[in-house]
């Protein structure tokens, strides 16, 4: 029978404890004098000497006529081997000394990987709860080893896509695993061997199992269709930096376009330049939360090498884009003077430029923007960097206030506990539902799939309130009223204002159904994905127009209540 590594390491443990115990009657029945408190140090000194390899019984009781300041120094002396010996267990008996701290746990966190990612995570767990966590690490002499120990979290060394390796680091007690290896490959095979061991468990809570997936795409697949495993035990949920990263982007950008959005003409054209998982997040953000009054308008020119694969690709994962905006590819030639030339030709002259730099690339991102930056000179349009080091790079240049480049994407700013585990990130988006439920209580509801409680939600309602939410910053600038989430409590919309922002509204709710496949129909089909009210905000009767503008009548007492909550907005 093969013996677990954890019953390997408690049985050590209960070995050394045993040999103290053990000493500690011995002395007191071979030296009964020691029994007193003035030969306690003697005592301690002798047992500090057995652990080291003495004779126990090697030499006499010290005279009672010892000077004391000789016995200060046997208990300086005994102060100093302790230190030596506990180093010296520390290196011999830590991994004992790690297992019997974890099977001390329950209901704690367990983090896979302490890379970059995984270190700032478990310090932001540690700052956020004021608790430790354990990690699992297959390299023994990782650089944040040290740091992380240091800090008190438990360090299991050992291959995360092995079982043995998942129970001794405490997955049979645990809560939360959080599965964000710079390996994707490991997080997958790790989710699914935890899969197999939440069957076993006996905590009265499941375990819920985050996983990292590097492609977004991945992610709503299996987000909308995979399966969930032993529902009661497992709560598997998959999320992605790049999706995180540009929901963060859109909801901070209005900000810095304030003024051009506040004009009843605006026009923002932007320019993204790369392809990959980061800037089609971006894309996709922006068709969900990315809407305009009627009279603004802004538009999309993209460039990426290999661009004909990547749009024939990017329009097969969304065949109903071309109903949310019209998008423009070109090839990257890599002569930035050229392109930018080419995207602003047939611009008017009042047009807002945004340039996003978002390839996979931060080697090429940079390079890029420094090119595109040299040849706008006489230009004031931002430059946005995709960087994950974007906090270091923009206190180097915070000496120079006119500036132009911004970056984003600072792994810093996600890898945090609260954020990964949807702790805080959905407050918003949770209040949205409530107040919907609140909305239809005793009455009749667009669709079943809505009206059961946030956590019982599938991931696509959830996003679908998640956008309204994002919105919501939009919905304010639209109208100079950016104030009002911190104030809401006295934001008010005239007519002529809630009228606009139904319509924008709609746009909204429709390119959210667009993006996850749906389609017009003349009836409502969930199963096939059809909606009457696919259509344009001219078509649609009074009803369903008092919809759209009853969400904006509602948004002064949804922010107003996760204000008093002292939730995030």
């Amino acid at each position: 029978m093969k013996i677990s590594q954890k019953t390997r390491s408690l049985f050590w443990i209960a070995l050394v404890v045993c040999v103290l115990a053990l000493s500690w009657i011995g002395l007191a029945q071979f030296y009964p004098e020691t029994n007193t408190l003035r030969y306690l140090p003697d005592r301690i000194f002798r047992i500090v000497k057995i652990l080291t390899g003495s004779d126990p019984i090697g030499s006499a009781v010290e005279p009672e006529n010892v000077p004391v300041a000789l016995i200060i120094v046997k208990i300086l002396i005994t102060i100093f081997l302790l230190r030596a010996l506990l180093k010296i267990v520390e290196s011999v008996f830590h991994e004992q000394y790690t297992q019997l701290r974890i099977a001390c746990k329950t209901g704690h966190l367990i983090v896979l990987g302490i890379g970059n990612r995984g270190s700032r995570i478990l310090k932001d767990y540690q700052a956020q709860t004021h608790q430790t966590a354990v990690a699992v690490e297959p390299k023994n002499d990782h650089e944040n080893l040290p740091a992380l120990r240091r800090d008190g979290h438990a360090i299991v060394i050992g291959n995360a896509s092995d079982a043995e390796t998942l129970k001794t680091a405490g997955a049979l007690k645990a809560k939360t695993v959080i599965c964000f290896d710079e390996n994707e490959h490991t997080s997958i095979q790790a989710a699914g061997i935890l899969a197999t061991l939440a069957a076993n468990r006996r905590a009265p809570y499941p375990l819920q199992c985050f996983v990292h997936l590097n492609n977004p795409r991945l992610v709503e697949i299996f987000r909308h269709h995979a399966q969930r495993q032993g529902a009661r035990s497992l709560d598997i949920r998959f999320f992605n930096l790049h999706k995180m990263i540009a929901r963060q982007f859109f909801h901070h950008l209005p900000g810095l376009l304030a003024d051009t959005l506040h004009r009843p003409d605006a026009n923002i054209g932007f320019l993204l330049f790369g392809f990959g998982p980061s800037a089609q997040a971006l894309l996709i953000q922006a068709m969900r939360v990315f809407h305009l009054l009627p009279g603004q308008s802004s538009h999309w020119h993209i460039f990426a090498a290999n661009i004909a694969a990547e749009r024939a690709r990017f329009h097969d994962h969304y065949p109903q884009i071309g109903q949310i905006t019209s998008l423009q590819f070109s090839e990257d030639t890599g002569c930035y003077a050229q392109l930018l030339l080419q995207a602003t030709a047939h611009q008017p002259d009042d047009a807002q430029t945004v340039v996003i730099c978002a390839g996979e690339d931060e080697r090429a991102n940079l390079l890029a923007a420094a090119e595109l930056l040299s040849a706008s000179a006489t230009q004031d349009f931002p430059i946005f960097l995709r960087n994950a080091s974007s906090q270091a790079m923009s206190r180097l240049l915070s000496q120079q206030a006119n500036t132009r480049l911004h970056f984003f994407g600072d792994d810093d700013d996600f890898c945090k506990y609260e954020l990964i585990t949807g702790a805080r990130q959905d407050d918003l988006a949770r209040a949205i539902h409530n107040d919907y439920l609140r909305q239809i209580r005793g009455g009749a509801s667009e669709s079943s799939v809505y009206q059961t409680a946030w956590d019982e939600l599938s991931e696509e309602a959830k996003d679908a309130n998640r956008a309204q939410a994002d919105h919501i910053i939009y919905k304010l600038l639209l109208t100079g009223r950016p104030e009002a989430i911190q104030s809401p409590a006295d934001l008010q919309f005239n007519p002529q204002e809630i009228e606009m922002l139904a319509m924008v509204e709609h746009e909204r709710w429709a390119a959210h159904r667009y993006l996850n496949g749906w389609q017009y129909g003349e009836k409502r089909d969930d199963i096939h994905k059809r909606h009457p009210s696919l259509s344009a905000w001219e078509t649609l009767s009074d009803g369903e127009k008092q919809k759209d503008r009853d969400t904006i009548l509602r948004l002064p007492q949804i922010l107003h209540a996760v204000q008093n909550r002292g939730l995030s907005i």
